[in-house]
């Protein structure tokens, strides 16, 4: 998956933007609210933003009723930051992380039927620092160098 990226300005101006998202689904299936803020520049980009979701358990349609346990609250934030070093060369720094607690997972185990377990949290995060090198020579179109750190956890809290 590739995220968005800042963009930079032309000549020595700067600029900000900024967007406000909200979200609201029927029978408190989601409700979501993501702020994102970011500063242009002409060798300097940031972006970057929160999350704060929801999410319900399922529910059916008619008298079909709901799933239980297929809801869960997740909190998340992104950064992005570019930076154009000398003629050729761009840095990028990068990070996503995400949380999520309360969620849970049916699994059907053949001896004794369907077991729900509990997760909490449920963590996910990455970062990555990328170095870009574009030559004008043309036989050599780019060299990139790129450190990256993911980690996930995950914690069974319950058996039901």
């Amino acid at each position: 998956m590739v995220t968005p990226e800042p963009v930079f300005t032309a000549g020595d101006s700067t600029s900000a933007t900024g967007r406000l998202l909200g979200r609201w689904r029927s029978s408190g299936m989601e409700q979501t609210l993501r702020a994102e803020l970011g500063i242009q520049r002409e060798k300097l980009a940031v972006s970057g933003g929160i999350s704060l979701r929801n999410f319900g358990n399922l529910r059916a349609g008619g008298d079909l009723g709901e799933l239980v346990a297929t809801g869960y609250d997740e909190r998340a934030a992104d950064f992005k930051l570019r930076l154009k070093t000398g003629k050729h060369g761009e840095l990028t720094a990068a990070y996503n992380g995400l949380v999520q607690t309360g969620v849970g997972r049916y699994d059907q185990v053949t001896q004794r039927g369907y077991a729900r377990y509990d997760f909490e949290p449920q963590e996910r995060q990455l970062a990555y620092l990328r170095w870009q090198f574009r030559p004008t020579a043309s036989w050599w179109k780019r060299m990139e160098i790129t450190m990256a750190h993911q980690q996930s956890r995950e914690v069974r809290v319950k058996q039901r």
